[in-house]
């Protein structure tokens, strides 16, 4: 129980954070030309598959250039082959911060997934209560 407990809350926490982050990319973020490095993808499992992109980046006010994985949906990944470039979406505060995705949307899954387990945690809690009332009822003689 305790540990649906601390997991729905450790999922709740960083879903919510990566949901966050990916609203403020939304919001604040600028787009700059991501130049293809290298690309693959990969077989998960009941026809599905990952599509990973290796893009090299620079933001205009910047000396650096950022090198980063993302995973992207297929028409992404078809563009980036096509063309050898796909626009990245970067946060001018923390450039580190960005997507290949054209659009940022964060990922609801892991607060569904803490949701659920705590949920769970709650269930078995409710569970365990009205079986120690039911046992102390007994040994009372109520």
């Amino acid at each position: 129980m305790w540990l649906a407990a601390v997991g729905g809350l450790v999922m709740l926490a960083g879903g919510g954070y990566e949901y966050h982050r990916m609203q403020r990319l939304g919001r604040e973020g600028k787009q700059v030309p991501g130049t293809l490095v290298d690309s693959s993808t990969l077989n998960t499992g009941k026809g599905r598959t990952s599509y990973h992109l290796v893009l090299d980046y620079k933001p205009p006010d910047s000396e650096t250039t950022y090198r980063k994985e993302f995973f992207v949906d297929q028409t992404v990944y078809n563009q980036a082959q096509q063309a050898g470039q796909v626009p990245v979406t970067y946060l001018p505060s923390d450039p580190t911060l960005s997507t290949g995705n054209q659009q940022a949307k964060g990922d609801t899954e892991p607060l569904v997934i803490g949701g659920g387990l705590l949920l769970v945690a709650v269930g078995i809690w409710a569970y365990l209560r009205w079986q120690i009332r039911r046992v102390m009822r007994y040994v009372m003689g109520e």
